[in-house]
């Protein structure tokens, strides 16, 4: 994904591969080690609406020179997370190594700089590397990072095969909260949305089969007085034509 220069913000987004050359950066993000990643603004508001307010909040007035360059402070991850993540905003691509060093540290970072696409990713990502040594943290950011998909793919995954009986009362549990819920849309117990909407969906469904099955019935029944009258003309017709026959073979012998 090469960077171009451009009249409004001097930076657009083309091609395959990043190139840092082509424009000034204008934003330095620093890291829990210090570390400075220097970036476009443009690129980063175009990615995260998070970052946009962060870039346009006003800055402080200070006296004497200083840096010209914003500053965005990201901190509480590794410092290679946080490169990792803002690379992932000018091209969004993950290496299989990158998730498996820091796809948790990837995930809470797309949840709290609100980027859906790397959020998605790594709820894939993670779900698939889930473990009995980071269970416990993977659950715990799943409901922080309001992931009730990891949290579900995780019960189905311990729930199917041999099965797991924690695991199965934990969904009986779960399932029976969003049946008593009547906050689902604020309530923070996982899942109770998700089970509330399917649970929702299932009932329209086998409303949708029983008023299939009535108007099968009635369209039967409907059939029914015809298909009998037209069964009640054909015997007619043929015990006519019988008779017909039996008075020609009488007269025929008489």
């Amino acid at each position: 994904m090469a960077i171009t220069a451009t009249q409004n913000d001097g930076v657009s987004l083309s091609a395959d591969e990043i190139s840092y050359d082509l424009v000034e950066t204008d934003v330095d993000i620093i890291t829990s080690g210090r570390r400075r990643i220097p970036a476009h603004s443009g690129v980063l508001a175009s990615a995260s609406p998070v970052l946009t307010n962060i870039i346009e909040k006003p800055r402080k007035s200070r006296g004497g020179r200083g840096s010209s360059k914003r500053v965005v402070k990201i901190l509480g991850v590794p410092c290679d997370a946080v490169s990792v993540f803002v690379r992932f905003l000018y091209s969004p691509s993950l290496t299989e190594k990158e998730m498996e060093n820091y796809g948790i540290h990837l995930l809470a970072l797309s949840h709290v700089y609100m980027v859906p696409q790397l959020k998605q990713r790594c709820t894939k990502g993670v779900g698939e590397r889930v473990t009995a040594e980071n269970v416990v943290d993977v659950l715990q950011l799943a409901r922080l990072c309001d992931s009730p998909d990891l949290i579900l793919k995780f019960c189905k995954k311990r729930v199917d095969g041999k099965g797991c009986l924690r695991c199965k009362r934990m969904i009986q549990l779960l399932r029976l909260h969003s049946l008593i819920c009547d906050q689902s849309e604020s309530c923070r117990v996982p899942l109770c949305r998700q089970f509330k909407n399917r649970g929702e969906k299932d009932n329209k469904m086998v409303e949708e089969m029983k008023w299939k099955v009535l108007v099968r019935r009635v369209a039967s029944a409907k059939a029914m007085p015809s298909l009998s009258q037209s069964k009640k003309k054909k015997s007619e017709v043929l015990f006519k034509e019988e008779s017909e026959d039996f008075i020609r073979i009488r007269m025929k012998l008489f």
